[in-house]
């Protein structure tokens, strides 16, 4: 029997169910589940219901310019790879792990969601390997775009190692790494001298 208040074979109302995505939206599943007084996996049930119902009606074929990036999940190198689109600013994929094969698991579900992997121009990601050898197979069009992040922190690193061999031969440089560091306008008198 079907009531309009509930979505069959669910067992809670939509209500209850609308309150569940918000709760889960605003902290992680379990503390969400205990103060809703359900088990974690009924909870898990919901928002797999309603994630799938929404990427059903999502389309990606708007799409250009892409993100990926991956972060870790939990101890022990077990890592989560998400691809975005910048311009819409959500998410578009997310995956476990982080080698070439997540990319090509985003191309396929791209092309599924009706998104054309031809018509990427760009995708901007860090400097793995991994994920340079991806876009070269899966997204040949593009144009790898690195993040500014990693880029900043190598050049950093380049230029610490400099000072640091620089250092042994002209005592002037020992001692000045984080003067380096610090932005020019922020510079007392005697250290900008």
């Amino acid at each position: 029997m079907t009531v309009p208040w509930a979505r069959p074979g669910s067992g809670f109302t939509l209500l209850f169910e609308a309150l569940s995505l918000l709760y889960a939206r605003e902290m992680a599943v379990r503390p969400a589940a205990a103060r809703l007084r359900i088990h974690d996996t009924q909870l898990w049930r919901i928002l797999a219901y309603y994630i799938h119902d929404a990427r059903d009606c999502v389309e990606y074929h708007e799409v250009t310019t892409l993100c990926a990036d991956e972060t870790s999940r939990k101890r022990g190198h077990q890592y989560v790879t998400f691809v975005a689109d910048p311009e819409k600013q959500r998410v578009l994929y997310a995956t476990k792990g982080k080698d070439k094969e997540t990319i090509g698991q985003f191309v396929q579900d791209f092309h599924d969601q009706n998104g054309d992997p031809d018509a990427i121009r760009d995708i901007c990601m860090d400097m793995s390997p991994a994920f340079i050898e991806a876009a070269r197979e899966y997204l040949p069009n593009e144009l790898v775009t690195f993040d500014r992040l990693h880029v900043m922190k190598m050049a950093n690193e380049a230029f610490d190692s400099l000072r640091r061999e620089e250092a042994r031969t002209d005592p002037v440089l020992k001692g000045t790494r984080y003067l380096f560091l610090r932005h020019p306008d922020k510079l007392t008198q005697t250290q900008g001298a």
